[in-house]
């Protein structure tokens, strides 16, 4: 019975969090039509008026809302894709230093946005990332065991294809 209970305690919570914008207008509807229930102002007409025009706002929430996770999500990909392009690049195209410089570039470009677009831990993640391609890329050995650590990290990465678990907010379910 207690299990039963606090499934329906999550179940109106969620609901809540997730329909806030319904329950309000919801509150409203009931609201005007108790007001028309005791008062002869309201007619019919501008009652549905009101109705569709509430409508028209919930519909215009939804539709900005998701255009809102459609940008989100093309912005984050946009940095994973660039970070696969990297990975891939640290280890064909390091003797070209042209197509390195491009490629480190990138990786400076979508660090400083990735502060603004990710969590925590994919943030911090990506600095690793970063770290390891600058460390990796050094052909002096001043520390050879920073840039075997950095090698291993990324060949890592590469072999067994874990870039993509590392960007948790890229999943559908986050949506």
């Amino acid at each position: 019975m207690i299990k039963y209970v606090m499934k329906v305690k999550e179940f109106c919570l969620y609901f809540f969090k997730q329909n806030l914008m319904l329950f309000t207008i919801s509150i409203i509807l009931l609201i005007i039509l108790l007001v028309m229930r005791n008062s002869h102002q309201f007619t019919f007409v501008s009652t549905l008026i009101a109705f569709f025009g509430l409508i028209f706002v919930v519909l215009k929430y939804y539709l900005d809302r998701a255009n809102y996770k459609k940008s989100l999500f093309e912005k984050r990909y946009l940095i994973f894709q660039t970070c696969d392009e990297v990975l891939y690049g640290f280890f064909h195209c390091i003797d070209n230093k042209d197509a390195w410089r491009i490629l480190v570039e990138k990786l400076n470009s979508i660090y400083r946005r990735s502060y603004f677009l990710f969590g925590n831990e994919t943030y911090k993640f990506i600095l690793k990332f970063r770290e390891s391609i600058i460390i990796g890329s050094m052909n002096d050995n001043v520390n050879d065991e920073k840039v075997k650590a950095a090698n291993s990290f990324l060949r890592e990465l590469l072999n067994s294809q874990e870039l993509a678990k590392k960007f948790t907010e890229l999943k559908i379910y986050s949506y």
